[in-house]
């Protein structure tokens, strides 16, 4: 079990070669002028949640021999803001002492990652820069589109060691995978899913898009279209020392779940700022017909981490809707998948619902009616 963590990008993981084989194909640059509050940590990162307060993970502060958390902040010091890239130091980059270390009481790392969050107070506010909104609201829809950033590890080389961080800053797009889905897959792992852990992985069954090692305490969030962001998540762990530290699609990392440590959070740093969330942005690709009689095409629905294309078909005036079919699996490209979820009360999520030339997203509601289970017209605004 890896004890990181990680890059961003999909790591091509072939057979053994002489060369690193990995690169990262799904990680694109990313700016601190979106991101402002992103700081690093010196081989780790962290979030700026308050002029005086970074959010960040408890491991990054772990000893030498990974049993207890080091309470000296020096090895992480100082924390640097608004840098593009590292070995470019531009004018507007901000760098600040920290002054002491916070981490969750309940954190051990002898016993594995759960509770692993800490808070870093600078040792001067910063007033200049916009602080990070937290996530309030635990529950999360499975496929949900989130984004990671950093600048962890790029490749993997043949002895399944992460390696060339990156010298700029990256984004990839990952998507919410049950905790249920999370657990099995790490049973032979011998590491422990915890309701405090939010798990994440690729668009499909072979992306590889990840985190990995030097991007450890940095955010995960859900984007809005306007860009607004809302962290979910701290980089925390993932991944197998013998199928692949990093980019392995059949072990999704795993990451802090932020809403459950609201309260923690707040009695040390008052002044954070938490949301319930935004609506996340989905690929641009993604459309979902609606004819004249009302009637919606999907060509790409997940549920239970399968894919389908079908059909709902209007049946009554009080806008319920039936399946004309079978759900049908679909082999949907990567970039349309996730155009529709089912949330876990079986609520439709639909995106770019185009109608008369418009584009609208829509809930409907799950509606057990005489003629058999429907979907029912619950809210929809303009894309």
């Amino acid at each position: 079990m890896k004890r990181f963590l990680c890059c961003l990008g999909i790591l091509l993981v072939g057979v053994a070669q002489a060369q690193p084989v990995a690169r990262i194909i799904n990680g694109v640059p990313a700016s601190t002028g979106t991101y402002p509050w992103i700081g690093d940590l010196d081989g780790c990162a962290g979030t700026l949640i308050a002029p005086q307060w970074v959010l960040t993970a408890a491991h990054c502060f772990n000893n030498a021999s990974d049993t207890a958390v080091d309470l000296s902040v020096d090895h992480r010091l100082p924390v640097q803001f608004l840098s593009d890239n590292i070995l470019h130091v531009s004018a507007q980059v901000v760098e600040v002492k920290a002054i002491e270390l916070i981490p969750h009481p309940d954190y051990n790392p002898k016993r594995g990652f759960n509770n692993d969050i800490a808070l870093l107070k600078l040792a001067t506010p910063i007033t200049h820069i916009p602080v990070a909104t937290l996530m309030s609201a635990s529950s999360i829809a499975v496929n949900t589109p989130m984004v990671a950033i950093g600048r962890g590890a790029t490749e993997v080389n043949e002895a399944n060691e992460a390696i060339k961080p990156s010298e700029i800053l990256l984004k990839a797009d990952l998507f919410t995978v049950s905790n249920a889905a999370c657990k099995q897959a790490y049973l032979a792992e011998n590491e422990t899913i915890t309701d405090n852990m939010l798990c994440l992985s690729g668009f499909s069954s072979d992306d590889r898009s990840d985190t990995c090692s030097g991007d450890s305490g940095g955010p995960v969030f859900i984007e809005a279209d306007n860009q607004a962001t809302v962290q979910t998540g701290i980089v925390s762990f993932g991944g197998s020392t013998e199928t692949g530290i990093c980019s392995n699609p059949d072990l999704p990392s795993v990451y802090t779940r932020v809403s459950n440590y609201q309260d923690w959070i707040k009695q040390h740093v008052p002044e954070a700022k938490f949301s319930r969330g935004v609506s996340a942005k989905f690929p641009a690709s993604c459309k979902s017909q609606l004819d004249p009689n009302l009637n919606i095409a999907m060509p790409c629905l997940v549920f239970e981490n399968q894919v389908y294309s079908t059909h709902l078909w209007l049946v009554d005036a009080n806008l319920n809707w039936l399946w004309s079919e079978q759900l049908a699996a679909s082999a949907c490209p990567a970039n349309l998948q996730y155009c529709v979820s089912v949330g876990n009360d079986l609520s439709l999520n639909l995106r770019n619902l185009t109608l008369d030339g418009g584009q609208y997203k829509a809930t409907l509601s799950y509606n057990p009616i005489a003629e058999g289970p429907a979907w029912r017209y619950l809210s929809h605004e303009l894309e």
